[in-house]
């Protein structure tokens, strides 16, 4: 092979629905308005930073209270999010 094409998802991506693209092979997330549309940015970013730390071992899940939380692969709970970024 002489080169190989990478694969990018495109559209209507935020840290909670990001896993199952990542886990299908996905090799670049293309997340602009989940981050420049967002009411902060800096959070958004922070948002993908934690998904993209606890991609190998954890899971991003929805609480009661509208926030996140991600969950360790032994189903500790690490660390809440308030909200995701997303349009």
């Amino acid at each position: 092979t002489l080169f190989t094409i990478p694969c990018v998802a495109v559209g209507g991506i935020t840290p909670a629905n990001a896993k199952p693209l990542v886990d299908a092979g996905a090799d670049f997330l293309a997340v602009c308005n989940a981050v420049w549309g967002a009411d902060d940015p800096p959070a958004a970013v922070a948002a993908f930073t934690l998904f993209f730390d606890a991609a190998e071992r954890a899971r991003i899940e929805a609480v009661e209270d509208g926030g996140y939380v991600i969950v360790d692969g032994d189903g500790t709970r690490q660390t809440l999010i308030r909200e995701l970024a997303g349009p």
